[in-house]
């Protein structure tokens, strides 16, 4: 699908979806063929297939309106982004309030009372991740609840199975890709990068300024000779984006 140029992409077992660039249509591929097409436009989606038996896909549209492939207990309102785990899913509403569906009793996290203003949102099997402002300010909640993560800086941040990895803007950390838990938080990469992603495995990758894909956790860093400033990843899956927005995939 070279003729395909997309604004946003995610990674998943063994597809890869994106908004395209032209009508915000939503669009998956699978082996080099066209497999899921949806004409929208749409705002933002996300998409969850780190586990063989759980495989959702969710869709805000330029109204607002969330609706999910699996879930009818979605809530109504107006929304902006969505973000999808196993044990938890949720979205930012107006305001950044955060709104999550998947009830306690199924795994999912109450939202704390307090929380809102959210910029950005990343979620994973128990847990969430609020970033609030361009300075890097966040706060994850659920379980478990990383609030060792939360005492720093972070420009971009991805939830983990465990805690979170985040592109590292304080000082007491120096500039690269940090990960942290209730134990603690760590470098994992050296150096300056725009964009990261992490799988329900934990482990994850990263572009630096370079526009080169560099991973972590075990995980090899694909080989690739054009610049690909946007990743995702999935269990067995690295998709990047070109400058231009074209995919570029990768068994990983």
């Amino acid at each position: 699908m070279e003729s395909l140029r997309f604004s946003k992409l995610a990674a998943g077992l063994d597809r890869y979806c994106g908004l395209t660039l032209d009508e915000g249509a939503l669009v998956c591929v699978t082996d080099g063929k066209l497999s899921l097409e949806r004409p929208g436009p749409f705002m933002d989606f996300a998409l969850h297939e780190d586990l063989d038996s759980y495989r959702e896909l969710c869709t805000v549209d330029m109204t607002g309106q969330l609706a999910c492939d699996l879930s009818t207990d979605v809530p109504a309102g107006n929304f902006h982004g969505v973000a999808l785990g196993f044990f938890n899913s949720c979205a930012l509403a107006e305001g950044g309030k955060v709104v999550c569906w998947i009830p306690p009793a199924l795994g999912g996290s109450p939202v704390p009372e307090d929380l809102g203003g959210g910029f950005d949102l990343s979620v994973d099997m128990y847990h969430a991740c609020v970033r609030f402002d361009v300075v890097g300010h966040f706060r994850c909640f659920g379980d478990p609840a990383s609030e060792a993560m939360g005492e720093l800086h972070f420009m971009r941040v991805s939830a983990t199975p465990t805690g979170a990895c985040g592109i590292a803007r304080d000082p007491s950390l120096g500039q690269g890709i940090a990960c942290g838990d209730g134990m603690g938080v760590s470098m994992v990469l050296e150096g300056a990068f725009s964009s990261l992603d992490t799988s329900v495995n934990g482990d994850g990758c990263a572009t630096d300024s370079e526009g080169m894909i560099r991973c972590w956790g075990g995980r090899q860093d694909p080989s690739h000779s054009e610049a690909l400033p946007q990743v995702s990843v999935s269990a067995n899956m690295i998709c990047g984006l070109t400058a231009d927005g074209a995919a570029r995939c990768f068994d990983g």
